[in-house]
Parts: C-alpha cells; structure tokens; sequence
C-alpha cells in the first residue's frame, strides 16, 4: 500500500503494517528483517544537548536512523537515495560523538551486501568503503 510523495520523489511505503518515507527504506527494512539479526527500527540519538541561550530554549539535534543493529559492534544503517547537506552534517557529529559512522546504502542489493559483512563482523567502516560508488576515471587526450 503507498501513499503521497516526497519533495525528492520518495514514495511513502507500508510493509508490515510499518511506514517508511520511502520504497528504498522498505525494501532494505525487509533484508533486515530477514537477516537473522537483532535490529531496531528509527533509533533516535542526540547528537547534541539541548540548552539555553539568552534566556530561549534551544532544541536539541536529533539523528534517527533506519536501521540500529548491536552484535559485537555497534551498526547504524541509513538508506540514502542522495545524500542531502543536514545529513551529511549529521553523520560528522554522528561520527564524533560515537566513534563509528554510519552506513550508507542506496539499494536493497547493498543493504544485502551490509547484512552479510555484518554478520562476518566487518566494521562498519570497512563496509562503507566496500559499499562507497566507485569514481569514474576521467578520460584524458
């Protein structure tokens, strides 16, 4: 069942009676659901305390990912169909608040791939630079 759209043209998706923003996150929401693995779904971490400021309330900076999964080492997966500017600022305080990053996957073959050298106990850093689009070589005259 799907409903609605997304300024970045995600489709807003239900599987197992559980929304996600969009087809990309359901569809590797279900490979973790499969893998066999403990997992918790839109972990919420604060990446910074909340405080006051001249007398105001300042909220505090939230990061909630897609996919949290504990064996042995932490993992924080997060599917990306692009990789937005706040997210990219998230991951950095993300990263040195808790001293892993996060992986980034942008399909369901790659969240497989993740699952899988998760469950070899492959750091999550190791997977990100398995995962990471290789850089096309510029062709030279």
């Amino acid at each position: 069942m799907k409903f609605g759209t997304h300024k970045y043209n995600a489709k807003k998706t239900i599987v197992d009676g559980i929304s996600f923003g969009s087809k990309l996150e359901a569809n590797c929401y279900q490979v973790v659901r499969d893998s066999g693995l403990d997992y918790e779904l839109q972990k919420a971490f604060v990446l910074q305390q909340n405080f006051e400021y001249e007398g105001k309330k300042i909220q505090p900076i939230k990061y909630v990912c897609d996919s949290f999964i504990l064996k042995k080492d932490i993992y924080v997966i997060d599917a990306k169909g692009m990789l937005l500017p706040a997210f990219n600022l998230k991951a950095k305080m993300f990263l040195y608040k808790f001293k892993t990053p996060i992986i980034c996957v942008s399909s369901a073959k790659k969240m497989s791939m993740a699952m899988d050298m998760i469950k070899e106990g492959v750091s999550a850093s190791e997977i990100n630079e398995t995962l990471k689009p290789k850089k096309k070589k510029k062709l030279t005259k």
